[in-house]
Parts: structure tokens; C-alpha cells; sequence
């Protein structure tokens, strides 16, 4: 039963809306802090991306262009499970909603 609450608690956490905008940006090609900030203020960008690092479901990768020292974020392979795990949610439950389940 723990497994489940867990599983459950960690995926309210990743839907959060913030945490959900973050991992779009990724899943797009944008995954550089400058990139969250166009949709989002300082805060929210700082505690999402806290909050997926904190649960395993992004990485931040630390990258060098001559002096400057700057992050890029992943999808870890727990964050990738997890997304398909979503996807496959959504679809069941579109598909139960055409047949008026």
C-alpha cells in the first residue's frame, strides 16, 4: 500500500501546473532556465525545477561555452516512465468517455 501513496503523492506533485510547463519546455527542445522564464516568473521556475530534480524526474546537466557556466535540464529515465505512464492514463480515459463508461 505505501508503493501506491507514494506513486500517487509523486504524481500530484509532477502535475502541478508549473512542473507540468516545465516538462513540455524539455520535451520540446527548451531546456535552459532563459527558456522556463519566458513563461513563467523566477519563483515558479525555481521551485519547479527543485521539485523535479527533488523527485528524480529531471537532472540538470552543468555545460561551459568559454567562461560561462550554465545548466541544461533532462528527463531522467523515472521522468520518461512516468510520462508514459500519464499518456497512457489520458488515453484510457478518453476512451472510456467516447464509450459513455
Amino acid at each position: 500500500m505505501q508503493e501506491v501513496i507514494d506513486e500517487y503523492t509523486m504524481l500530484r506533485r509532477i502535475l502541478r501546473t508549473p512542473n507540468i510547463r516545465i516538462l513540455l519546455l524539455i520535451m520540446s527542445g527548451k531546456n535552459r532556465w532563459s527558456d522556463f522564464e519566458k513563461v513563467m516568473n523566477k519563483r515558479q521556475v525555481s521551485e519547479a525545477l527543485g521539485e523535479l530534480i527533488e523527485l528524480g524526474v529531471i537532472k540538470a546537466i552543468e555545460k561551459k561555452k568559454g567562461l560561462k557556466t550554465y545548466h541544461v535540464y533532462e528527463i531522467t529515465d523515472l521522468g520518461k516512465y512516468l510520462l508514459r505512464r500519464l499518456d497512457d492514463a489520458e488515453s484510457k480515459l478518453r476512451e472510456s468517455l467516447k464509450h459513455g463508461v
